[in-house]
């Protein structure tokens, strides 16, 4: 609408300066053709260069549709190429976290594993140590008990030797007394007598 409006100014402005343009060459309007028709003609001059404009405009829209049209769709295939590169970038993404993920979990069972065993080796190494440290107290306990039934026997064979030694002292002693008493009695009987 705007362009038929220009088209239409341009065609009037047209017309006035070829008005302007004869009259100053000094030619004279012939009568046939008056002011009137002159516009007319200039008018449908102008309304059909109009006519071609917007014909062609109307095309030059049509053809920048089409290509509106074909941008869109190849922007619509490279959007959707993008999509699947994407969904197909994403999904390998995926699946490399998956297997990482999956790698580390097989890792942490393993390393689990190993912990396990060398906690369940430190449990048995533990218990084989108690059990040696239990048998070294055991010994060291018959040891013990055996040196003090050793003490105890040998306190008892001193005390028998002492009661032996005190014994044959004294046995001799009474001896010694008895010989000693029967020789006196020996004296004492030959002197009464």
């Amino acid at each position: 609408m705007e362009i038929r409006k220009f088209a239409l100014s341009l065609a009037v402005l047209a017309g006035l300066c070829s008005l302007n343009t004869q009259a100053q060459k000094g030619k004279k309007v012939t009568s046939h053709e008056t002011i009137g028709q002159r516009i007319d003609t200039l008018a449908k001059k102008v309304g059909s260069a109009v006519k071609k404009a917007e014909k062609a405009g109307k095309e030059k829209l049509n053809a920048d549709e089409k290509k509106l049209e074909a941008d869109a769709k190849k922007v619509g295939s490279e959007v959707k190429h993008a999509e699947k590169i994407g969904k197909e970038k994403v999904c390998a993404d995926a699946k490399k976290i998956n297997c990482k993920v999956k790698h580390a979990e097989k890792a942490d069972k393993a390393k689990l594993k190993s912990d396990v065993k060398k906690v369940k080796k430190g449990v048995a190494k533990t218990e084989q140590k108690v059990k040696r440290a239990c048998l070294k107290d055991k010994a060291k306990i018959k040891a013990l008990e055996k040196a003090r039934k050793a003490k105890k026997v040998t306190e008892l064979q001193m005390s028998f030797r002492l009661l032996q030694t005190a014994y044959s002292y004294i046995n001799g002693v009474c001896k010694y007394f008895y010989a000693v008493q029967s020789r006196h009695m020996l004296f004492w009987l030959m002197k009464d007598a």
